[in-house]
């Protein structure tokens, strides 16, 4: 399961969207790019998330065939308003 606060917060904006792009995902989450980048190396590495790329821009959603993905969504889904 996520370490930091900010795999959380990733997580987070990751379940009121199917898909987005790294750049608004650190935007939306608040996360320095940086870090981000590690952040989400972790997560995937989890088989919490998927990461596809497309030339230079990577869109990352959910892993919903994940066992962690339904504790994720139990915890969290009901929060689409924050």
């Amino acid at each position: 399961m996520p370490e930091h606060k900010s795999e959380i917060q990733i997580l987070k904006v990751l379940l009121k969207s199917d898909g987005i792009t790294q750049t608004r995902l650190f935007s939306k989450a608040g996360i320095d790019y940086k870090y981000g980048i590690k952040y989400l190396q972790n997560l995937e590495k989890e088989g919490l998330i998927k990461q596809h790329h497309y030339d230079r821009i990577t869109i990352v959603s959910l892993n919903k065939t994940s066992p962690k993905y339904q504790a994720i969504k139990t915890l969290w889904g009901e929060k689409k308003n924050e």
